[in-house]
């Protein structure tokens, strides 16, 4: 079998599950949660899949950061994958001199760099968790003032 994309093999696996009758442990429930599910594996394995790191690094005074990211980490950019985080431990001179620039001024409306307080909102949405993630799933509800 050939799908176009997962939501194309999430609907058919959540239509097999519809259809096996004659127990009471497949009914609605079960079809919704197989959904979850399967979104949740999907995202995750999205959120692994990320592009190889530049190796030109930021210069000060040399370059100038927007059209730098732009430049060299628009691959990043463009797949919805650059954090914060990500310069920090990549690029450190970029990273100041991106937080240093955010002081005065927002980031364009076509670039968006994500923060830790975005990626554990993507991550709560998964609804499926890891045993080693669970302690991030609580800190995270905690810090929204929801409970775990």
């Amino acid at each position: 079998m050939n799908f176009e994309n997962e939501n194309e093999f999430i609907d058919f696996m959540q239509e097999i599950a519809a259809n096996v009758g004659g127990n009471a442990l497949y009914d609605d429930s079960l079809v919704d949660e197989l959904g979850k599910f399967l979104k949740s594996h999907f995202n995750r394995a999205r959120a692994a899949e990320t592009p190889s790191v530049p190796t030109r690094k930021y210069q000060p005074r040399k370059d100038e950061i927007i059209p730098f990211l732009r430049e060299v980490w628009g691959e990043w950019l463009a797949d919805d994958k650059l954090t914060k985080q990500v310069l920090k431990d990549n690029d450190t001179p970029a990273y100041n001199a991106l937080s240093n620039w955010q002081r005065n001024n927002d980031l364009p409306d076509d670039m968006t760099i994500k923060s830790l307080a975005d990626l554990n909102d993507e991550f709560l949405e998964w609804g499926y968790y890891k045993r080693d993630e669970v302690h991030r799933v609580v800190g995270a509800l905690n810090r929204r003032g929801m409970k775990a």
